[in-house]
């Protein structure tokens, strides 16, 4: 886990690259982020973290 980011923080620096929510709970959990469905749970979150993949044309 990166020093000083919590999980939704990093998440959002996921969210640049990746193509799904789903690539972004994996990569959090890989990183030994804890509690990863729960943060990543609500639909808000979810909207939000699609809007950074769409911004970034790294979603399909």
């Amino acid at each position: 886990m990166q020093h000083g980011m919590g999980t939704v923080g990093r998440a959002f620096v996921l969210a640049k690259t990746a193509t799904d929510i789903e690539d972004i709970r994996k990569q959090l959990k890989q990183e030994g982020h804890f509690n990863v469905d729960a943060h990543l749970s609500g639909a808000q979150i979810k909207r939000d973290l699609r809007e950074v993949m769409e911004a970034n044309g790294s979603t399909s």
